[in-house]
């Protein structure tokens, strides 16, 4: 049983700091999620939303898209993908805000560092919970372990033994 309460403790630690650290990770692409977003706005660029590509003549591509406002607009678009898109192709673009028919068309996950604070905020906070369990617990047991005092198990199965002996073996 004292092992037991030993790798509690041991492992209510490890998993106390592993959640501290998830948490300050989770903040840190959050802050880089909104440094992406801030630089996206100081350029005009909004978006991003599905284009089809309606003409392809590289490196410029003429696309459709509807606009955050559900507005249709037709845009030339320079492209950052490794494979060039074709006629009827459904691609992500951003598009200027003071003039969607400036747009570019990109793969850039915008949205990934966003959605991997959301996980790692949320590992971070179930596992300081399990650590504060499994370091409560142990605190507990030792506690619990010191009031009971030395276990009696001997003394009563070898009555006139001092406690904790065994009787003499043979020889």
């Amino acid at each position: 049983m004292k092992v037991l309460r030993i790798l509690g403790l041991i492992f209510g630690i490890l998993l106390l700091l592993t959640g501290g650290g998830l948490l300050a990770a989770s903040a840190v692409a959050d802050r880089g999620q909104s440094a992406v977003q801030q630089q996206l706005d100081n350029q005009g660029l909004k978006g991003p939303v599905q284009a089809t590509v309606v003409e392809a003549d590289p490196p410029s591509y003429t696309v459709e898209f509807t606009d955050e406002n559900g507005e249709q607009h037709t845009a030339t678009a320079a492209s950052t993908l490794a494979t060039p898109p074709s006629v009827g192709d459904t691609v992500t673009v951003f598009y200027k805000a003071d003039d969607p028919s400036v747009a570019a068309i990109t793969d850039v996950p915008t949205s990934a560092l966003g959605q991997a604070a959301s996980t790692l905020q949320t590992a971070g906070f179930i596992t300081l919970g399990l650590g504060g369990v499994l370091l409560i617990a142990a605190i507990v047991g030792f506690v619990v372990a010191r009031k009971a005092g030395p276990p009696a198990i001997a003394a009563a199965a070898y009555p006139g033994q001092p406690a904790g002996g065994m009787p003499p073996g043979p020889g």
